[in-house]
Parts: C-alpha cells; structure tokens; sequence
C-alpha cells in the first residue's frame, strides 16, 4: 500500500477545527470555515463533504479505498455506502459545475477513488505550483490579522500545549474588537514549522498583518514575544516581549491582545476592552489542566478523550465556577457515547447532561460555552432543538468565531 494512503488508513479521524488551508487546482479550500473559494465565489460545504474532500487531498494523487475514507470521516460511527456516495458525487457536480474541473475524483475500481488536480497545478499536490499565483481570498474591508502558533522554548517540550492555548486565548481576545478581522489559529496551523515569507503567508491566509511569536514558561513565570509583520512588504512593524507571574497570566494576556489591535487599529473602544478583560477562570492550575485536557480531546483516540475527562475533572474540583472545562467535559461525554467507549452508556449520559446544565448555570454569556454545550446536546439528549436555539445564541455574542461557525454547521448537518 502506498505511505500516503496508508496515512488515511492508519490515521486519526479529520478534525476540521485543525486543518490548515489547502489549495487544489485553481480553488481553495477552506476546512474550518466549511468553504471552498474560487475567486471571488465561495460555495459551502456540509462538514462530512469537506472531511472527505480533506481526506483525498491528503493522499497527493494516489487511490484511497472507502474503508479508509469511512474510518477518518466517520470514525466508529457505522454509517451505509449512500453516505460516501452522496458526497462524493455532491464534490463531482460541484466541481463541473462550480469550479472549472480544478480536479477531478475517478472512481478506481476494487480499490475506492483518486483525485486529480487540473493541469494548472501539481499532480495531487495540496500546494499551488511553485511560481503559479493561488486563488486568493479577499482581504477584509476592516484590518485583518493572523495569529501564527508561538515557538515553545520551553525546556520540556510537552509545555507545547501550553503555546498553543496562549495563541488560542490571544485570538479570542483579540476576535472581541470588532475594528479587526482575526483569523483563528487554527486555520493556519499548518504554517507552524514551515518556513514561508509574510508575502506567502498572505496569499495563503488573505490577511493584511501575521503576528508571529514564543512562549517561554519556566520557574513559576511565562514570558511572550511577539512580532507584528505588514504582509504587504514584509517589513515589521512592531516587536515586543511581556512578562509575568503565571497567577497573573490572564492579565497578560489581555495586555498583548490590547497592545496588538492597538497598533493595528487605533480606534479601538473602551467598550471593547472592557468586553475582552473577562476570563473564565483565575485558577492557574485549572486553567492548565483545562489546556491539557483540551490538547487531548483533539485526538478523537479513547485513551486520551477518557484522560482529558479526568483531567477537566479535576480543574473543575479547584475551580467549580469553570464554564468553560464543564462544557468541554460535557462534548467529551457525548463523544464517549458517540463511539460507545463505556461499559454504563446510560450513567455517561446523564453525567454529561449534568455537565452542560452545569455550564449553561455559569456560562450562558460567554460563545465558547454556548457552542460546547450546543455540540454536546444532540448526543447527549437526542434531539436538536434546544442545541440550536444555544448556537444562534452563540453566533450573536461573536459573530467572527470560526469555531462558533463550525459548531453550527455540525449541528446543522445532524
């Protein structure tokens, strides 16, 4: 069997809130937002679709068979042969009608299907050609800024998670001004490691600013750095170290999201300081466990979802008042139902209720929560109706949440 295939294979289920960008052909796909772009047209995909359009991309060119493409769409969830057929076949009209035959899925007898990517680009290449200009999308009207994944410098490299949530808390801080564009750090997570000028990051990205930076955490302190670049030129702008106590890193990190759209955009209001100052917790060590857990849960394996339960059980034992851990509880509960991974399904169940009612008590202003919980109802009480009166309600508070916009197309989609 070909790496690449047996990549699919063997790989763990496609996660849409962790796939960076990709190009096929002359259009972009844009897995976090549920999108594909070409030009200045955007066409929006059920979940499902673009998971199996993610999962042939990834093969570059070479034949994936239907187990495969079942096993990291669907996981453990047995589904019948309509529902790979019916998105392989909405991704082939789509692509005749909408996209200008950018590429092509041959169905391989015996074996499943390949795509093939237009003449234009790269054999089965996820990259645009080298040299060849990407369809690229529009650069919002308002500034717009990509937040890129800190550098751990860390002497412990499993303080990695700990730079990821400082970059996600960032985005979320900075997600409150509604003068600046952000894009999530999710949606870019592909850049980290790879090495790419800001100009390319901004065709990649459509973005007009990239904030690049580390983390550095060590003997009871965490020190940021950060890099604000113009992708227009390449020039940076501004640079900047803040340091702190990691009892007061929430502080900290409310004073990079506010030093950053400040430089980018002046005209931020006092309201919108005020808005972003709130946290969901100012326990330092249950926020780290939350951080841990969240890291886990990412991995859609059993172990490490019945291990990121554990560990938000106990940041919710120091902090009781943690919305944000309950509801994120809560979304591992229904996931454990989902793939039937307890002996006592029922007693899951009615532990994950008490979770998100819990949540809902404490957190019914905050989008995260909402958003979780929303997740979470369909698997856990088996209906939809009250998930998606709590996701409207999400979207309102923070219209500009890719994460918040994906919750609603899963729900959606059920």
């Amino acid at each position: 069997m070909n790496d690449a295939v047996a990549a699919i294979a063997l790989g763990r289920r496609i996660d849409l809130t962790r796939e960076a960008d990709f190009v096929i052909g002359s259009v972009q796909a844009r897995p976090t937002a549920c999108e594909v772009v070409a030009g200045v047209r955007r066409v929006r995909l059920q979940p499902r679709v673009m998971q199996v359009l993610v999962a042939l991309a990834r093969t570059g060119g070479e034949p994936v068979s239907r187990e495969a493409l079942t096993e990291v769409c669907w996981g453990r969830v047995r589904v019948g042969d309509d529902a790979l057929n019916r998105c392989i076949q909405r991704l082939r009209r789509l692509a005749e009608a909408e996209w200008k035959d950018a590429f092509t899925i041959e169905t391989i007898p015996r074996v499943g299907y390949r795509l093939s990517v237009s003449s234009a680009s790269t054999e089965g290449s996820m990259e645009p050609e080298t040299g060849g200009e990407a369809a690229r999308p529009p650069i919002a009207s308002k500034p717009s800024i990509a937040v890129v994944p800190f550098a751990n410098l860390s002497n412990d490299p499993e303080q990695a998670y700990f730079a990821q949530g400082m970059v996600a808390e960032i985005v979320g801080a900075l997600s409150r001004f509604k003068s600046v564009f952000v894009l999530a750090a999710s949606s870019n997570v592909y850049l980290k490691g790879e090495v790419a000028s800001p100009q390319d990051a901004a065709r990649k990205l459509g973005v007009g600013y990239l904030l690049e930076g580390s983390v550095r955490k060590a003997a009871g302190r965490v020190r940021i750095t950060v890099n604000l670049i113009d992708t227009s030129n390449g020039a940076q702008i501004w640079t900047d170290h803040f340091e702190d106590t990691l009892e007061d890193v929430f502080a900290l990190q409310d004073r990079v999201a506010l030093r950053v759209a400040g430089v980018i955009e002046p005209t931020v209001r006092d309201v919108d300081v005020h808005r972003m100052s709130t946290r969901a917790t100012d326990n330092m060590n249950s926020y780290d466990l939350y951080l841990r857990a969240d890291a886990l849960f990412c991995s859609f394996t059993k172990d490490d979802t019945l291990l990121a339960i554990d560990l938000l059980g106990q940041a919710i034992a120091l902090d009781p008042n943690f919305a944000l851990a309950l509801s994120q509880s809560a979304v591992c509960h229904r996931q454990v139902i989902d793939y039937a991974w307890s002996d006592d399904l029922e007693s899951c169940r009615l532990r994950g209720l008490e979770l998100a009612e819990m949540a809902l008590s404490l957190g019914c202003g905050d989008d995260r929560v909402l958003a979780q919980v929303a997740i979470s109802l369909p698997g856990l009480e088996g209906r939809l109706d009250r998930a998606l009166f709590l996701i409207e309600r999400a979207i309102v508070l923070n219209p500009g949440s890719a994460f918040v916009w994906l919750g609603s197309r899963l729900i959606h989609s059920q």
